[in-house]
């Protein structure tokens, strides 16, 4: 067996080279910053951040991987990469390790780069989200993509919806789990003890998203809108119908709508619209459709011509969602949409055109029996 000595030699020899590994990444770049925080003094962890992109700066793990002072995390990260970096992704693991003043300086300076064009963040707040919207410096931003995102009050909603206005560059919006948090204060209690005392709201008092949905249907860059909410019925009111019906007007290509507490009354206001520029709508996780709802979208379905592609449920599902036979309706008319029956209902003299159908798609018996059902004379003999 090795004395104690060479023991730890070895392991001391094994924890260089692992060191050295981990160095290597960009070798010429950390040698600098090490030299440059040796010289302050100052204990760093924020070597790992330059196994990335120069461009991309991604923050999975707990902040104290990455750095033991924040302040100079801020400039190692963030400031000395102010004109380069143009996609920011965080954790929740990262983002919750982090007190609310370090969020609300983290934010800000990402809100100041002047050239970002992707921000992801999980389990955020609103105030620590605003931070970075209202900093003016992200006027390039096209994907914004926001999970857990928490909530506290209507003021929240409102005071987002107004920033989110502003966003015009904004082209892909992701918004899932939105969460109310609760609201109270710590007391003493008699013995001395401090508890949290929870500031209850009056009965029937509902927070409404309604602001906010709105500030996204009001973007007229947005191509895609994907809300996947996971609404608390109990605490977040019904979003209104003619909220729906603004985002179902939005001229985006794809409107994921899951989860958001949607009823048969809500699949009646978007029956009653033109959605010529939407392509995808996604209806799936909402229980409070029911086969009556299903049925009013699938008799939508017959006069828009436009929509390709309607999710109705999660693959695998089976609680919910239409019937088989409401299903086959549905995808009838989509499979006749994606073959261009949208582009043919906008020409004067479209018998060239559907001829061009029946010849592109003669092997979908489907296809080709809606085009001669609809156009009886391509059954004419036109030499009579």
């Amino acid at each position: 067996m090795p004395s104690k000595p060479i023991a730890a030699a070895a392991t001391a020899e094994e924890e260089k080279e692992s060191s050295a590994t981990r160095l290597n990444l960009m070798p010429e770049l950390i040698a600098s910053q090490v030299a440059s925080f040796r010289k302050k003094n100052i204990k760093s962890k924020c070597l790992p951040l330059h196994s990335r992109p120069s461009n991309s700066l991604k923050l999975y793990r707990r902040p104290n991987y990455y750095f033991s002072n924040f302040s100079d995390f801020l400039d190692f990260a963030i400031r000395e990469n102010r004109q380069s970096l143009t996609s920011v992704e965080m954790s929740w693991i990262f983002f919750a390790a982090l007190t609310e003043l370090q969020r609300y300086l983290l934010l800000t300076e990402i809100g100041k780069l002047p050239n970002l064009v992707k921000l992801q963040m999980e389990g955020t707040t609103v105030k620590a989200l605003i931070a970075a919207l209202q900093a003016k410096g992200c006027g390039k931003l096209a994907y914004l993509h926001i999970g857990s995102l928490r909530i506290s009050n209507e003021m929240d909603i409102n005071t987002l919806a107004m920033q989110l206005k502003q966003q015009t560059s904004l082209q892909k919006v992701f918004l899932a789990n939105v969460c109310v948090q609760i609201e109270g204060r710590h007391r003493l209690d008699d013995e001395g003890g401090v508890r949290f005392e929870e500031i209850r709201q009056q009965d029937g008092y509902y927070l409404t998203i309604d602001p906010l949905l709105k500030a996204l249907a009001d973007l007229p860059t947005l191509d895609k809108i994907d809300l996947q909410l996971e609404l608390d019925a109990s605490k977040v009111a019904r979003i209104r119908d003619e909220t729906l019906q603004a985002l179902c007007r939005q001229k985006t290509k794809q409107l994921i709508l899951q989860a958001c507490n949607l009823d048969d009354q809500h699949c009646v206001a978007i029956s009653r619209i033109e959605m010529e520029e939407l392509e995808l709508l996604s209806l799936a996780a909402n229980e409070g459709i029911s086969s009556e709802g299903w049925a009013i979208i699938a008799k939508m379905l017959e006069t828009n011509y436009f929509m390709k592609y309607l999710e109705t449920q999660y693959e695998g599902e089976n609680e919910t969602g239409p019937s088989q036979i409401c299903r086959h309706k549905m995808d009838y008319y989509l499979k006749l949409n994606r073959a261009g029956r949208g582009n043919l209902s906008k020409v004067i003299d479209s018998h060239i055109g559907w001829v061009e159908l029946l010849i592109r798609e003669k092997d979908d018996v489907d296809i080709s029996h809606y085009a001669l059902l609809t156009n009886p004379c391509l059954c004419m003999n036109s030499s009579k």
